[in-house]
């Protein structure tokens, strides 16, 4: 499938949803356009690479900036996501243990009923893994449109204000400092989030396929695969920003992985703490069953206190803030790819015969 990029620049900022304001160059470009991505021509992103400690501070500065608006984004996130999650469990995990529960006393009680009870065994298994896997593509589609909607508003405030390094000085609300407000960030993400997904559903399954085989090839993948979606959103690419990605990232490996797994790592401890509360119940419920003396050693009982564990408010609270915390993870990782592509692709770092060849296809 080829790109249409004949309408890419425009002097009208409705006709180029991810382009600056009608005052400034357009955001988009073709690939192999040794013009500035953007007007203002910031001297953090443009005048030289960057260092691993403003991979760092230059997202973080950016985020304050706009916190409300990064914020709202992670929270609505972490609500649909919630909620999925909730539908899962009623409507998947609790029939399915009711069902396990229910066929072992009718085992017991009726040893000839055994195929019966087989059939009606696999049924329920298939229904749970049926919505399981409804539940994590759901899952895939909203994190990829999460951070597809942050690289896009991103973009824009780093096209309408300038420098992102000095946006944390300026007024935060959108109308005083020039910022075009969230909704119209939105609408653009929404117009052309079909291309993200178009790219990203394949991409993500090969690298789930580099994780499972090896962890190596799948961080190797994860890194050099990390712009694929701004240059989508940037550039309106399709399949070509996998490749394009790996030359922006090449020869810049070990900082960019650095970046991630500091990002990784804060992560994981956020997650951890996030789980403190099912964590405690758990090992509550689990004291309580295994104590010889409270004779809850059945595989009913046992099943019960499972159940009962995935339906405890302590469960879904710590499910939410690990979600929370999962969107403001990819909210930082959206916001750090675009201040590398925006850092990688400086004109002076094209390379002419790539990009001929390119355009040649």
């Amino acid at each position: 499938m080829s790109d249409n990029r004949s309408n890419l620049h425009t002097d009208s900022p409705q006709s180029n949803p991810y382009g600056a304001p009608a005052t400034t160059a357009p955001l988009s470009r073709k690939p192999g356009d040794s013009r500035p991505i953007n007007s203002f021509n910031a001297e953090a992103l443009s005048a030289g690479e960057i260092d691993f400690g403003s991979l760092l501070t230059l997202p973080l500065s950016l985020f304050r900036s706009q916190w409300k608006s990064f914020l709202l984004c992670a929270l609505t996130f972490a609500l649909i996501v919630s909620g999925l999650y909730l539908a899962f469990i009623k409507l998947g995990v609790n029939p399915f243990i009711s069902l396990v529960a229910g066929n072992i006393i009718n085992g017991i009680n009726n040893p000839d009923q055994g195929e019966a009870l087989g059939d009606a065994l696999r049924g329920g298994l298939w229904k749970l893994g049926t919505l399981s896997a409804v539940y994590w593509f759901l899952f895939i589609i909203l994190n990829m449109f999460l951070a597809y909607l942050i690289t896009v508003r991103t973009l824009h405030i780093c096209a309408d204000t300038g420098q992102p390094g000095n946006v944390a000085s300026g007024p935060s609300n959108s109308m005083e400092s020039g910022i075009r407000p969230f909704a119209q960030s939105l609408h653009a993400a929404l117009r052309g989030y079909w291309r993200a997904l178009l790219t990203g559903l394949p991409w993500t399954l090969v690298v789930m396929i580099g994780w499972l085989l090896c962890v190596l090839p799948g961080w190797l993948l994860l890194v050099f695969g990390l712009v694929w979606m701004v240059s989508v959103a940037a550039e309106q690419r399709t399949f070509s920003a996998i490749p394009h990605s790996f030359r922006s990232m090449s020869g810049r490996f070990w900082k960019s992985s650095g970046v991630i797994l500091i990002y990784l790592v804060v992560y994981y401890i956020v997650y951890m703490f996030c789980s403190l509360p099912f964590n405690y119940v758990y090992s509550q419920s689990m004291f309580d069953i295994m104590d010889p003396s409270s004779g809850n050693a059945g595989p009913h009982t046992v099943l019960g206190a499972i159940m009962q564990l995935f339906n405890h408010p302590a469960a879904h609270v710590s499910n939410f803030l690990n979600m929370l915390a999962l969107g403001l993870y990819a909210v930082l990782m959206g916001i750090t790819g675009v201040i590398m592509y925006l850092n990688y692709t400086r004109p002076e770092t094209a390379d002419p015969a790539q990009d001929s060849q390119f355009n040649a296809r």
